[in-house]
Parts: C-alpha cells; structure tokens; sequence
C-alpha cells in the first residue's frame, strides 16, 4: 500500500487542481476521507480476516464499486449546502469518486502484496499495473520509523509527491494566465 499522507496528498492536490482557491476546507475533508477509506479494511487483518479475502486487505474496499459507493454515501452525509443532482454535485461527486479509485490505483503500482481486487464483489482476483515503482509501504506505524520506511517515502516522493506537485504548479500558472488575460470592465 502507500502510505496514508500520499493518499492525503493526492486528494488535497487533485481538489486544489480541480477547484482552484476556491475549495472550501469541507472539500478538503471529504476528498480525504475519500482518498483513505479503503485502508480501514486493515481492521480485517486484526479480527482474522485472512489479506486474500474479499474484504481482506485490498478486496472489495479498493474496488472500481467501493469508490463508487464510499464517494457518492460521502457526498450525500457531508455535502451540505450542494443541491443534489445539481450540476455543482455531479461535479463534486465526480471528483471524489475520482480521488476515491486513486487510492487502489496507487497501490496497484507498489512492489509487494497481492495486488488490488478491482472487479469486487464480481471478482477477487487481485491486480497490479504493469508498471510497479512505488516500494509498498509496511502495515502499521512501527515499520515506518524504519529504513523501509524510509524507503517508501523516499520512492512516493519521487513516483506520486514531485510529479503531482508539478502537475498543480502547471494548472495554478494556467488558471493564473487566464484569468490575467479575462476583460476586465474598465476594458470596455
């Protein structure tokens, strides 16, 4: 898996890149719960679920429908003051649901566990893309205060922090550039 600030990081940058300054600290907070959700299946590993069950770690709560579901049940309890149905929540369903199916992509690109059930509850097969450049990150705090700790931050920097950064820089200087451009009404 990677690591829950990278997660964070990539709902709060794919929040900023859509909304702009604009994004209010509740967007913030849904995209965040949207973005680490499905590592609460860890709790299965606890309770004896075994990792390549369904609802072990990476089945069903990294799946295409769990984003689906956690980012729409998310919207309609924390949404508030968002119309629904209205082209403003479709907008922001879209984007949290977006930010939600990132979580398992991300940890489709990491180098060690079984994979990420996709297709669940249709299938259980796990997958992985075919390009793996994140060093999977240990389960539990204790290992990440470790040289394989620092191993994954090391490559989560490099694979998801650095790029996504750069991504946000473009569409900051491209929505500044456009809105220097925009008349002004002393233009006219």
């Amino acid at each position: 898996m990677s690591t829950v600030l990278t997660h964070v990081f990539v709902s709060a940058a794919a929040t900023r890149t859509v909304m702009g300054a604009g994004a209010s600290r509740r967007t913030y907070l849904l995209a965040a719960i949207c973005s680490v959700a499905a590592d609460l299946d860890v709790v299965g590993l606890r309770l004896g679920i075994p990792y390549e069950h369904m609802l072990g770690h990476r089945g069903l709560s990294h799946s295409v429908a769990f984003a689906v579901v956690l980012s729409l049940a998310v919207l309609l309890v924390g949404g508030r003051g968002v119309r629904i149905s209205s082209r403003r929540w479709w907008g922001l369903w879209a984007l949290l649901a977006a930010i939600a199916l990132s979580h398992g992509l991300l940890d489709a690109v990491t180098n060690g566990g079984l994979g990420v059930a996709a297709w669940a509850p249709f299938s259980n097969a796990r997958h992985f893309l075919p390009y793996r450049p994140l060093v999977v990150s240990p389960i539990g705090l204790a290992h990440m205060f470790s040289p394989w700790g620092a191993t994954v931050i090391l490559s989560e920097l490099l694979w998801v922090w650095a790029p996504l950064t750069a991504c946000l820089l473009v569409a900051e200087g491209v929505r500044a550039a456009l809105a220097h451009d925009e008349p002004s009404d002393n233009d006219a």
